[in-house]
Order: C-alpha cells, then structure tokens, then sequence
C-alpha cells in the first residue's frame, strides 16, 4: 500500500522539475500525477522568457519501477505563446529538461537505467531480462536504447612515425 498523503503537493526527488498532485496504487501500475512548478521558460525559436500560458495538456511517460510495480507519471504541462511578436515560433509546449524529454515517453532516469542494461547485454537478452524488475521494452527498444549512447571521442596520435607509414612498402 502507497501512503500518498505523504507524496502529495512535495516535489517528487526523482522529478525535480514536477510537482506531485496525487498518487494512485491501481494494482500492477502506480500512477503519479504530477504539474509542472511554473516559471518561466525560455521560447525554443527566440529564447525570450516567457509565462504566458494558453492552456494546459498531459503527457504520459513511464518512470522507474517501485517495488517491482510499473509507474506511469501523467504530467500536466503548461502550452506557452512567445512574447516576441512575429516570431518564427508562436506557441510551443512546455518541456521539462533532465525529466522528461521532448518526444520520450520514459523519463530521463529510466531511460539511462534502459541503457545500461542495454549496454550490458546488447541485442535479445534485455528484452528477457528488463521484464523482471518491472520494465517492459521490446528487443527493438533496448537496441534503439543502445545507438543512442554517444560514443566516445576519438583519440588522434600525436605523433606519427616515419617506420609506420611507407609510400611504396617492400619496394626499393
């Protein structure tokens, strides 16, 4: 049993940027409505701060399993118009950076705990594996997971010597 009378109006430490509404135990899934903390928010086409709101809509991500219990964060998030008259963008949605990211339908943190496992086992196996402590993905999803961890920086040698490179080798 969830004491949600504990989670309610606190600013949930797993989303900084949300503040929790109420928290629902529906059996295999807990649900945890939560709304943005306000503020101001910078356009995506100008970068000019702005508060002005027209309006709200939700967005539905999962978050990292509970007690081996699925989580579902229902977010209601702020529709924003630009202060900037003309401008190449008029209105735009709410993002929440470091949470949820712009067209992801799991939270930041679940998406690096996917990763890892991703990382780790590469191809089928996390498909097996993820289900058991409560994240579902497909073998697709833990792959997509995987191409999108950056690569590390190449190394260039910074000196090159003249026995390792040959115009014309074995030929005088």
């Amino acid at each position: 049993m969830i004491d949600a009378a504990g989670l309610v109006g606190t600013v949930f430490s797993g989303l900084p940027a949300l503040v929790v509404e109420d928290v629902e135990d529906a059996g295999e899934v807990i649900g945890v409505r939560a709304v943005s903390t306000g503020g101001e928010v910078p356009c995506p086409g100008c970068g000019a701060g702005t508060g002005h709101g027209q309006g709200y809509h939700e967005r539905t991500a999962a978050d990292v399993p509970a007690g081996g219990r699925r989580v579902v964060v229902t977010a209601r998030l702020r529709r924003l118009r630009c202060p900037v008259p003309g401008g190449r963008v008029q209105r735009f949605r709410e993002q929440v950076p470091g949470t949820l990211e712009r067209y992801q339908r799991r939270t930041a943190r679940m998406a690096v705990q996917l990763a890892a496992v991703a990382r780790e086992l590469a191809g089928r196996a996390p498909a097996r594996l993820l289900p058991a402590p409560g994240i579902g993905a497909s073998r697709d999803t833990a792959l997509r997971a995987l191409l999108r961890i950056p690569l590390p920086p190449l190394l260039v040698p910074g000196v090159l010597g003249t026995g390792d490179f040959a115009l014309r080798r074995g030929l005088v």
